[in-house]
């Protein structure tokens, strides 16, 4: 399912990015939804983005950067968010003097992808590294404001399969501060 959230706004078109950005991953299972910005999810399951524990990027990530999603970033004049997230686990403790957390997990994760996404020729100063650790699962309402309580963070990672689908990044094409939106929903 994907749900379309339009915006109208001065100069930039983020619809128009967005279909743009749909044509180019057209052979990609991704969501998209776009307010502010233009987030987009890799929504293969599985550890399609890291393994458990780890912030190496997979080999199949690494040609969806390549191939798909750094092309279109560097065709857009949006700043970019580049988060990692992680599932409920605990880090063992041979990770935890790497990792304390899966904060420092997550984090990791995100530079991770900007460093490969830098070493692609993206220029360093569009580019932001952000970690959310396990509190933004995959199934929860996308809303940041929105409380969340520890229970609801480990229904969402109750799994295996909904543990490898909260191992990701996303990547947040944010709208310039200087451009003004209104809201206008679409849901199909």
């Amino acid at each position: 399912m994907e749900v379309l959230r339009c915006c109208q706004h001065d100069n930039i078109d983020l619809v128009q990015h967005f279909f743009i950005l749909r044509k180019a991953l057209s052979d990609t299972k991704f969501f998209a939804d776009f307010l502010e910005s233009i987030r987009v999810y890799v929504a293969d399951s599985g550890d399609f983005s890291f393994g458990s524990g780890s912030a190496g990027i997979s080999p199949g990530l690494k040609k969806l950067l390549s191939e798909k999603i750094v092309p279109e970033i560097k065709n857009s004049i949006f700043q970019i968010e580049i988060a990692g997230h992680t599932d409920s686990d605990a880090l063992p403790k041979a990770y935890q003097k790497r990792f304390p957390s899966n904060w420092e997990l997550s984090t990791a994760r995100g530079s991770a992808v900007v460093r490969n996404v830098i070493d692609q020729g993206v220029n360093p100063t569009r580019l932001v590294a952000a970690g959310y650790a396990d509190w933004i699962p995959r199934g929860q309402a996308q809303n940041l404001t929105q409380k969340i309580d520890r229970n609801t963070v480990l229904e969402l990672n109750d799994t295996p399969e909904k543990k490898g689908r909260n191992r990701r990044i996303e990547i947040t094409f944010l709208k310039p501060s200087h451009h003004s939106t209104s809201y206008v929903e679409n849901e199909g």
